[in-house]
């Protein structure tokens, strides 16, 4: 969940992109796994639901807005707005290092700045693939 007043805005290259409508300081918490907003779905029910998603929005949501760990062979999915931060190789928040369910600020972080991460870092199949060209 979102922990940080934000916008969304749409930035011509990129498409709808999170944006920080406040002063957030280095090392504040920007997002952290809420069970009420954020979904846990284990990797045999993707599996199973591709299987019948003959139209592919479920594909789609899931391929677009989760991020997969594999060490817990699962998919996280947001519904909250933080779904829209985009990837950067110079991001400017990042994984708790003390915490791998909270993201934070790398630096302080000005209002109408967008909010970014790098996806090598969440998610693990950007990790093993590289991040695709078109999430720069």
């Amino acid at each position: 969940m979102l922990r940080v007043d934000t916008y969304l805005k749409n930035i011509e290259g990129k498409g709808i992109s999170l944006i920080s409508n406040e002063k957030i300081k280095k090392g504040s918490t920007v997002w952290v796994f809420d069970p009420m907003l954020d979904i846990i779905i284990p990797s045999s029910i993707v599996k199973s639901i591709k299987k019948t998603d003959h139209s592919g929005n479920f594909t789609k949501l899931i391929e677009t807005y989760s991020a997969y760990d594999k060490t817990k062979d699962c998919y996280y999915l947001s519904i909250d707005n933080c779904r829209f931060i985009n990837h950067s190789s110079q991001p400017n928040i990042e994984e708790d290092p003390l915490d791998n369910e909270r993201f934070i600020a790398k630096h302080n972080i000005m209002p109408g700045d967008e909010i970014t991460i790098d996806y090598e870092v969440i998610c693990d199949i950007d990790r093993e693939n590289g991040t695709p060209e078109n999430y720069i």
